[in-house]
């Protein structure tokens, strides 16, 4: 224990000093004084009395003491801050961090040093403050809007309605009230988000740019505004949509010597028969343990022999199935951008060739619809969730399907065109193929068939899926088991 700096009283005067008188007195013998009595004196110079802490402001407070003796050695320093105890203090001089517990209760808080000497003389010094919390502000209401759909620069043609979709929050509070313009026109069946509206243009609405107005109101007084620009055409009167006539060729590929058809449509051109590459074989049970191993399968074979594989008719017909390993020709589930023209992935495809991204295969889609007649349906809404009228539907899954390979469709009062079946407008070819579970089974459909693209979902591979139920073709928004087999079509670099 470090000893403070001593204070000393006067000395009692001695007694007993040499009386007056003459020289024959004896002088008297001098007095000891008494033994003094040990004094403590402590201090508090930190915080001041009264001082008010605000929780929401500061963490904690300086403490600051001191103390000081006349005799001997100081034994014992305690510093209580309410009901606890501070070890970490046991010396003066002091200066101490003192830290808000998470449980802190407001109100008074009594800060008490107490020093002790080593003869038992004690002193204590008391200092009171106070802890408060004030409340912090309210945020300020901000609303945040968004036009999901069209898009900025989109470039719509009013034979079809054009869907408007929007949504918003409010960071605190609620929105009040919404409202939704296009060019002049008020929309008033849209008064709250989300929202999906078709909206079908008035013969007076003029062509060229169209912006549309999404203004939302908050409870608290907040206000906000989004707004995309598009361009209105309108359609052309009485020109009867040419049919395609299909840019068809060979190619062959060098790593086996297979020859395969090809068929231009618009700026792409893409294999018209499905991938039949086949640097190995496995049988539909090894899917089931695959792991991110690549493994290539050929419909109902249940071997490891290539060549023998390759004599099935099977083979002849459908190709080859592929895991989404084997398609991307990778171990890794990183996957590509679904949105990359050209997707940049070779994956299983020959040199010059490459696995389309699902971009490209939206590409040949809205190729594809831009140049085959409207067919009859009903409103309905498509696999990602936009709304479709009665006017501009489009038969995709007809001009690109093989004839004669379908089972017949269940046409409907939404899709009555499936009624006549594939026409292979295009000479694209798509065919029932089946497939391979991942628990190892094969399965062949004469409804439905897919192809595996570049990008990795949250569950598993991308993939689009031709199906004879419904006029568009769909993709997977979260993927599909990767250990699967699906077939391959690859598009030209």
């Amino acid at each position: 224990m470090k000893t403070m700096k001593k204070f000393w009283f006067l000395p009692l005067l001695l007694l007993g000093l040499a009386a007056c008188g003459d020289d024959n007195t004896e002088p008297t013998q001098p007095v000891t004084p008494p033994a003094q009595t040990q004094v403590v004196i402590c201090e508090l110079t930190a915080p001041e009395a009264n001082a008010e802490f605000d929780l929401a402001e500061v963490e904690g407070f300086e403490i600051k003491g001191n103390a000081l003796i006349n005799e001997g050695a100081i034994a014992d320093v305690e510093l209580k801050v309410g009901n606890t105890i501070i070890e970490e203090v046991d010396s003066v001089p002091f200066t101490y961090e003192y830290t808000f517990p998470a449980e802190q209760e407001l109100g008074e808080l009594e800060i008490t040093l107490t020093v002790t000497g080593d003869r038992e003389a004690t002193d204590s010094r008391s200092v009171t403050v106070r802890v408060s919390k004030s409340e912090a502000p309210a945020p300020e209401q901000e609303l945040t809007l968004t036009l999901t759909a069209p898009s900025e620069g989109y470039v719509w043609e009013s034979k079809n309605p054009l869907t408007i979709c929007g949504e918003g929050s409010a960071n605190v509070g609620e929105i009040q009230s919404v409202s939704l313009q296009v060019g002049d026109i008020a929309i008033s069946e849209v008064d709250a988000l989300p929202f999906t509206y078709a909206f079908t243009a008035p013969e007076e609405l003029p062509e060229g740019e169209l912006v549309i107005t999404l203004t939302a109101v908050g409870n608290q007084g907040a206000e906000a505004t989004q707004q995309v620009t598009i361009t209105h055409k309108k359609p052309q009167q009485d020109t009867p949509t040419p049919t395609p006539t299909p840019e068809t060729g060979t190619m062959v590929d060098s790593r086996d010597g297979k020859n395969y058809r090809t068929v231009t449509i618009g700026e792409q051109t893409w294999m018209a028969e499905n991938l039949a590459y086949l640097p190995a074989v496995y049988p539909g049970a090894d899917a089931a343990n695959s792991g991110t191993a690549k493994r290539y399968f050929v419909l109902f074979y249940e071997g490891t022999d290539v060549g023998e594989a390759k004599q099935t008719q099977e083979y002849a017909d459908y190709g080859v199935l592929y895991n989404w390993f084997a398609a991307n020709d990778t171990e890794s589930k990183s996957g590509a951008s679904e949105s990359a023209v050209p997707s940049g992935v070779q994956g299983v495809c020959p040199e010059g060739w490459h696995l389309p991204s699902k971009a490209e295969w939206q590409q040949l889609e809205a190729y594809v619809s831009s140049q085959i007649e409207d067919v009859e349906g009903e409103f309905w809404m498509d696999d990602w969730g936009e709304m479709h009228s009665t006017e501009g539907l489009k038969n995709v899954w007809s001009a690109l399907t093989a004839v004669g390979m379908w089972d017949e469709s269940l046409a409907t009062d939404t899709y009555p065109d499936l009624a006549a079946g594939p026409r292979d407008t295009f000479g694209f070819s798509v065919l029932p193929a089946g497939f391979c579970w991942q628990t190892g089974t094969f399965e062949y459909r004469k409804t439905e068939t897919g192809f595996w693209m570049t990008d990795y979902q949250q569950y598993g591979g991308g993939c689009v899926e031709f199906r004879n139920l419904q006029y568009s073709i769909s993709f997977t928004k979260s993927g599909y088991q990767d250990r699967r087999g699906y077939s391959v079509r690859c598009v030209m670099d």
